[in-house]
């Protein structure tokens, strides 16, 4: 009798493997980007939403500074001429 059993499962297996790793290449370019629209239309709505709740003063000064995560104003003095 021969043992191919085991030989051609593990073939298989390496098959697969290399089959899912060049499928999850291939896509990855395609998924990130729809992943990254869908962000950006969520945050571009949300941002929208608070400033149309907010008052005209509120809103004027949301436009002009934006909130960005991570950032830090170091100079935050405004000097008037």
């Amino acid at each position: 009798m021969k043992k191919t059993g085991k030989k051609l499962d593990k073939k298989n297996i390496g098959l697969i493997l290399l089959f899912l790793v060049g499928l999850s290449i291939l896509l990855y370019p395609t998924a990130s980007s729809t992943w990254n629209t869908y962000r950006a239309k969520r945050l571009i709505s949300d941002y929208t939403a608070s400033v149309s709740k907010s008052s005209g003063d509120e809103a004027h000064t949301a436009m002009r500074f934006p909130y960005v995560p991570g950032f830090r104003m170091r100079n935050t003095r405004l000097f008037c001429i």
